[in-house]
């Protein structure tokens, strides 16, 4: 699911995911546990989960679900105080941090030079206006080197 989310709804190959999520394994067994998978998440008895399954490709549909991260990505795309505000608020330190795939890097990497560039741009944004906020910002550029 992690790794749908950060193709940001776009449809990406069943071999691509078997890949990313069993990179030790080789393909075939990697895209039959893909499949066990797939039929597993289409039984009734789980709960809907927002996976669109073609042929060849999965994908998630927008639509249908929300997360931390894809507004995260909203609230950077708007480029406002506001919206940046909104976005330091739901950042809770370095994404999938738990998980030990060999795709997460590029996006904890992503999401860590986002959020340094939001606090950089808040503090600079106060420093006049409210320097005591300012301040705060600082300390959260800080706490995060």
């Amino acid at each position: 699911m992690a790794y749908l989310l950060c193709q940001n709804n776009a449809t990406t190959t069943k071999a691509r995911i078997a890949e990313a999520l069993w990179p030790e394994t080789e393909l075939i067994q990697a895209l039959n546990n893909l499949y066990k998978l797939c039929n597993h998440l289409k039984d009734p008895k789980n709960e809907r989960l927002p996976i669109i399954v073609h042929r060849n490709e999965i994908s998630l549909d927008g639509a249908m679900y929300s997360c931390d991260l894809k507004d995260f990505d909203l609230f950077y795309a708007e480029k406002t105080i506001a919206s940046y505000e909104q976005a330091i608020r739901l950042y809770y330190g370095p994404a999938f941090s738990e998980d030990n795939y060999w795709w997460t890097s590029e996006y904890e990497a992503k999401y860590d030079i986002e959020y340094y560039q939001i606090l950089d741009f808040l503090i600079k944004a106060y420093e006049q206006k409210n320097p005591q906020l300012s301040k705060y910002y600082k300390k959260l550029y800080d706490k995060m080197l």
